[in-house]
């Protein structure tokens, strides 16, 4: 893939990621966990007392949630990078 083509796809992705991620998490909805490639970030949901719910290969991303309220709090607290709403993230890769 050539630069350009690459600066197109991220001009027009640009919108789709900022109202995803601009979106507060929601208890009970799945959030959008961003991490580093280095970190362990299904053990942090694991500990924040959530489960991974997709895509299983991803390198700096996922979709997790948990029926605890405090969940997002808690995982915003460990070591990831973002913790944002995905439940429309969810829906459009049909995970819900």
């Amino acid at each position: 893939m050539s630069c350009v083509a690459f600066a197109f796809g991220l001009a027009f992705a640009a919108p789709l990621f900022g109202a995803v991620l601009s979106a507060p998490p929601q208890s009970g909805k799945p959030v959008l966990v961003v991490h580093w490639p280095w970190q362990d970030a299904v053990a942090s949901v694991h500990a924040s007392g959530g489960y991974v719910l997709g895509p299983v290969r991803a390198p700096f991303g996922f979709l997790a949630t948990s029926e605890d309220t405090e969940f997002p709090t808690l995982l915003a607290e460990m070591a990831t990078v973002i913790v944002a709403d995905g439940h429309r993230l969810a829906k459009l890769c049909g995970v819900i």
